[in-house]
């Protein structure tokens, strides 16, 4: 595949007998490239793969039979990942950062559950006095400085 010019040509080129598209856009190793180069369309890939992640585990995060740190390790340890994935090149923006915040804390509201005195929906102050660890974009911060300073490491020639 081809991302083609800004002109918008997006006729089939041959190869070798084999014939191509041209595309806006498209996946590789499980990272959207498009023609723009926004990364928009790349954080909500990752959001609705994690979000995909999130409704196949969500009986066993709303299950009263579990307690709450297995339900925090399927979290950290199945859908986080998902959502991170090659975060640390990620730039963020308002839209974006709020976008990722608004999954983390649906994802903790399924884990945490309702206020049981008056059954209503924790505010979100209780959601991070519960959960006490980085939230989503602080963790894609510290990945940032973690990648950084691999870089900065490696030898120069």
């Amino acid at each position: 595949m081809e991302v083609p010019y800004p002109t918008g040509n997006y006729t089939p080129f041959p190869i070798n007998g084999h014939t191509f598209e041209r595309v806006s856009e498209f996946k590789y190793l499980g990272t959207v490239i498009n023609d723009q180069n926004m990364l928009k369309a790349e954080i909500n890939n990752r959001i609705k793969s994690a979000n995909k992640c999130f409704f196949g585990l969500k009986k066993q995060l709303r299950s009263r039979l579990i307690i709450r740190r297995t339900k925090m390790r399927l979290y950290k340890t199945l859908i986080l990942p998902v959502l991170l994935y090659a975060s640390e090149t990620w730039t963020l923006n308002v839209d974006v950062q709020r976008a990722l915040e608004t999954f983390g804390r649906k994802v903790l509201r399924t884990i945490f559950g309702p206020v049981q005195g008056c059954w209503r929906t924790r505010y979100n102050f209780e959601l991070y006095r519960l959960y006490k660890e980085p939230q989503v974009v602080q963790i894609i911060r510290s990945n940032r400085l973690r990648c950084l300073g691999h870089v900065w490491r490696t030898p120069r020639k």
